[in-house]
């Protein structure tokens, strides 16, 4: 069970990692060293439904909508790191059966 004063903290936390995403949309490992909170809370928090009670259902969409992003662009960035440090592997057919590092 958690303690009002103890809620009341984690709100606190909550505002503070909210408002910083919305004014610089960074990973949560930079965001992490900025508020100095560990990146798993700050995960956390971003997810968080009581956003939408203490700044609204706009500020939620768009934290929502900013960490989406975020995702597609470090998955966009992988995949280019994967292919540049790669060489797909291809059979006599010209089917893919994996990679060999360059």
């Amino acid at each position: 069970m958690v303690s009002d004063k103890q809620n009341m903290e984690i709100e606190k936390k909550i505002l503070i990692v909210a408002k910083t995403f919305l004014e610089t949309p960074v990973s949560n490992e930079e965001i992490a060293e900025i508020t100095k909170i560990s990146s798993s809370s700050v995960q956390r928090y971003l997810n968080d439904s009581r956003i939408i009670t203490l700044l609204g259902q706009e500020a939620y969409d768009e934290i929502q909508k900013k960490i989406k992003e975020n995702r597609l662009n470090s998955r966009k960035k992988g995949g280019i790191i994967s292919t540049t440090n790669n060489m797909p592997l291809r059979d006599s057919d010209g089917k893919f059966n994996g990679n060999k590092k360059r």
